[in-house]
């Protein structure tokens, strides 16, 4: 190996290596290289003797190292002309010190769809893996939820239809009714099944089997027992005889009575109405928010007294609202971590049960036409949505996508007519928003990341406009949930293993944790030399990752795997 340093500084490596190979027989030659751009660039070998020569050349993807981050400023913008007819909102944007240099970009997005940057990132709503049953559901719900929309909207375009519904068959193939999977799971897939019956084929005898399933747990006082083990920490108070749990289940029930199998040993209807009473006489004892607003969701939906839903209302608008401000959820916040704590964007993420926990609210207000509570939390939603039109999980950005598609079904501004101007340190963008073009994406990709940004609006409609930063940074800046660390064993020149360990840091235990490994470049990861790990569930490759799925860390028993 020789390495030259040009006049310039510069850097020229050069290696030199002698095979000699006989006819039929291959030697392997190592040549270090170190790439000076980002992207694709080609590399081509060849080979030369005297009688004969031979090149291939083939494409390598450099990417940029370190951690990948990314965040939006969104703002909503809702201009009446009845009331006022101008908007300005104003940020100071700051990033790390450790950005990895040509990681950078950043774009500024506006358009009069709410659920637009939702549907422009339907395949990656996510940036995590799916290879569980919930997770699986990100890939097949939010799909159904658009469909739905677009074509009661008459906005389907066959180029749409084909594209939704490969994705909803595919959702269809990768979940299932295991009850290993846990009472909530199977509730949720049973109403998204159901509803995607209208656009695919989905065999009625795994719904009815799903449906028999739930109603043989039900309690004689109409509540439901759970079954299997609850990942989600945030989801434990969904218990034996709990009114959240009755209300999930209630909620799967109803949506199927239109079905043509229900006959056999169950009284669905009987079980319906056990459930309603179960919740009815629970309603002025229920204390956690989140059973609060899915039974008032569920309730508002079945046929009562006006006394009845004048009482829940009551109560919702009171656990929701305090002095103008949205205030469901946002207290007792602990158990948390702060994404952004070491450099401080002002940029804080809301918890997934927070996002659970307005989306159901919205849900309930949009049932009963209270459009103008509606949009204060239609507001808040919309400025938790990440760069790929997702939120923090799985459950919250299917429940949330939900509750927009709702709202946007039964509430329309009476026109559009925006202008929005976006001023940065540089130059100035202009967007136009009318009837012509509010259900279009508008983009424009920056070469920088603003230091100062500026939305300014004038006329009149519903618009969302945000500015996506994506970076890497040199290390982890987050506050993680976890300590984990690693340990190279046996290092030798063309392999090595790694230990990693695993503490929560929060007290108790978390939910399912899903461990993503980056595999170095030149290496592959042999998944059996893994072996059978307690609380590991399933290792798959992505790529160049390997993704872990573990039942639950505690914060005092270390968990260990080793790879070679």
């Amino acid at each position: 190996m020789n390495v030259v340093i040009d006049s310039d500084g510069s850097e020229i490596l050069t290696s030199e290596d002698q095979k000699q190979i006989s006819s039929n027989e291959q030697a392997v030659v190592h040549f270090p290289i170190i790439p000076s751009d980002l992207g694709t660039i080609d590399i081509e070998v060849s080979a030369r003797s005297t009688m004969a020569a031979d090149a291939e050349r083939r494409q390598l993807h450099v990417q940029a190292e370190g951690v990948p981050n990314e965040f939006s400023v969104p703002v909503f913008i809702h201009l009446d002309p009845t009331s006022t007819n101008s908007f300005t909102k104003s940020f100071n944007i700051t990033l790390p010190s450790d950005i990895v240099e040509g990681s950078s970009r950043a774009s500024i997005r506006v358009t009069g769809d709410i659920l637009g940057p939702s549907i422009e990132g339907l395949e990656s709503l996510l940036r995590m893996p799916t290879g569980c049953g919930e997770q699986n559901m990100i890939l097949m719900a939010p799909h159904v939820y658009v469909y739905t929309l677009l074509t009661s909207t008459r906005q389907i375009t066959p180029e749409l239809d084909a594209r939704l519904k490969y994705f909803i068959e595919r959702g269809t193939l990768l979940a299932s009714f295991c009850p290993l999977a846990g009472f909530r799971l199977t509730a949720f897939v049973l109403r998204v099944f159901h509803q995607a019956r209208g656009i695919i084929f989905v065999d009625k005898h795994v719904l009815q089997r799903a449906v028999y399933w739930l109603l043989s747990h039900q309690n004689t006082d109409g509540s439901f027992n759970e079954f299997g083990h609850v990942y989600d920490v945030q989801m434990r108070s969904f218990g034996d005889h709990s009114p959240g749990l009755t209300a999930f289940v209630l909620l799967a029930l109803t949506e199927n009575t239109d079905a043509d199998w229900m006959t056999g040993p169950y009284d669905i209807r009987g079980a319906i109405n056990k459930a309603k009473d179960f919740l009815i006489g629970s309603f002025d004892r229920i204390y956690d928010e989140l059973s609060l607003v899915l039974t008032s969701y569920v309730l508002l939906g079945m046929p009562n007294s006006s006394e009845l839903e004048e009482k829940i209302l009551t109560v919702l608008k009171t656990r929701v609202f305090r002095n103008n401000e949205i205030v469901l959820g946002r207290v007792n916040q602990t158990n948390q971590v702060n994404s952004y704590s070491r450099w401080g964007t002002g940029y804080t993420r809301a918890r997934p049960i927070d996002i659970q926990l307005t989306s159901y609210a919205l849900l309930s207000f949009t049932a009963r036409g209270l459009f103008q509570e509606g949009l204060e939390l239609l507001s808040w939603l919309t400025h938790q949505r990440n760069p790929y039109g997702g939120f923090v999980s799985t459950q919250d950005t299917i429940v949330a996508l939900q509750a927009m598609t709702e709202f946007v079904k039964h509430y329309a501004p009476s026109g559009y007519d925006m202008h929005v101007l976006v001023r940065t340190e540089q130059s100035p963008f202009h967007f136009e928003v009318n009837m012509n073009n509010s259900q279009v994406l508008q983009s424009h990709g920056l070469s920088y990341i603003p230091k100062e940004l500026t939305f300014e609006a004038t006329g009149h409609g519903l618009v969302v406009a945000e500015l996506d930063v994506f970076f890497n940074a040199e290390s982890d800046f987050g506050e993680s949930a976890f300590d984990v660390s690693t340990v190279l064993l046996d290092d030798y020149l063309n392999s090595f293993k790694l230990m990693i360990c695993t503490r929560y840091r929060l007290a108790g235990e978390s939910g399912m944790v899903v461990q993503e490994v980056g595999i170095p470049s030149g290496f592959a990861p042999d998944v059996t030399s893994i072996g059978n790990v307690a609380g590991l569930k399933r290792v798959e490759q992505r790529g160049r990752f390997l993704d872990v799925y573990i039942d639950r860390v505690s914060d005092d028993i270390l968990q260990s795997w080793s790879l070679i």
